[in-house]
């Protein structure tokens, strides 16, 4: 390829193109001219396919451009120009120009950023905290026993009514009994019975079981008294008992007032009639005391 050959592709190619065909005429690949150039490879990249926006700013260009014209042996300051001719763009510093990223720069985060990264993992975490949370509860619901509550009757009751009212609560339950019969509660777990008792002594046994099957047993005693009633009946038959007794030993008082009264009465008539003397009295007053 002659020089005119040479000057007239050039004309017709952009500088990018250019750079581009010299690399493959030489047999070199793209991740190769990176490695010896030091250029990055995207960077490369960009300047062949003329992609502005991948590339730094005119006065950083300037001098990767150079570096690639030295590494395919071109002139370096004829590469410029013609960079700038067929591009339109000027290889020089403006006012908006900013210096490239830095890749290997430690960044510091902002306030804000901070407080953002915070928060982000606050949530993180709490989501963790309550999905842990419901994980447990669930499994303590499956493997801890039920457990029973009673409202009423408190313990070791005793009454006079027969007909009880059964009242409590229980947890981590899937079935309920009273007295080996079956009874229902709410989602709440929530319970209200009614039992009837026999005179004595009652035993209430109520009987949880949790998913597993796993029983627990609550029993308690209550006293069904009828002894007040029956002291009361009691108390009115031998009141009335008492006053027969009265009413009997008044009459038989009386009777045996009007029998002494008619032995005096009967003394009295015989001794005006014939007074006893001597020995003879002395035996009277001893029969008439004894």
């Amino acid at each position: 390829m002659d020089a005119k050959t040479s000057a007239k592709n050039k004309e017709d190619i952009s500088c990018g193109a250019y750079l581009k065909n010299v690399r493959e005429q030489k047999g070199i690949t793209l991740e190769k001219a990176s490695q010896d150039s030091k250029i990055v490879r995207t960077l490369l990249e960009a300047i062949e396919q003329d992609n502005y926006q991948k590339l730094p700013p005119p006065v950083f260009l300037k001098g990767m451009i150079k570096k690639y014209a030295h590494y395919l042996h071109l002139d370096e300051e004829r590469i410029l120009d013609f960079y700038q001719k067929s591009n339109g763009r000027k290889i020089s510093s403006g006012t908006e120009d900013f210096l490239p990223q830095n890749r290997f720069a430690v960044s510091r985060p902002r306030l804000s950023q901070v407080f953002s990264l915070i928060s982000r993992q606050l949530i993180k975490f709490s989501i963790l905290i309550l999905i842990l949370g419901y994980f447990l509860f669930e499994l303590s619901q499956f493997l801890l026993p039920a457990q029973i509550i009673l409202y009423y009757p408190p313990k070791d009751l005793m009454t006079s009514n027969p007909n009880l009212e059964i009242s409590g609560k229980v947890t981590r339950s899937k079935i309920l009994y009273l007295q080996e019969k079956e009874i229902n509660f709410d989602e709440k777990g929530l319970f209200r019975e009614q039992m009837t008792l026999n005179p004595g002594l009652n035993t209430l046994e109520l009987k949880a079981a949790n998913s597993l099957g796993r029983e627990t047993i609550l029993q308690q005693n209550i006293v069904l008294s009828i002894y007040f009633e029956q002291s009361e009946k009691k108390g009115s038959v031998e009141q009335s008992e008492t006053g027969s007794y009265f009413e009997q030993s008044e009459k038989k008082g009386s009777v045996e007032q009007s029998e002494t009264g008619s032995y005096f009465e009967q003394s009295e008539k015989k001794g005006s009639a014939d007074p006893p003397v001597g020995g003879e009295a002395d035996s009277y007053i001893k029969k008439l005391f004894s």
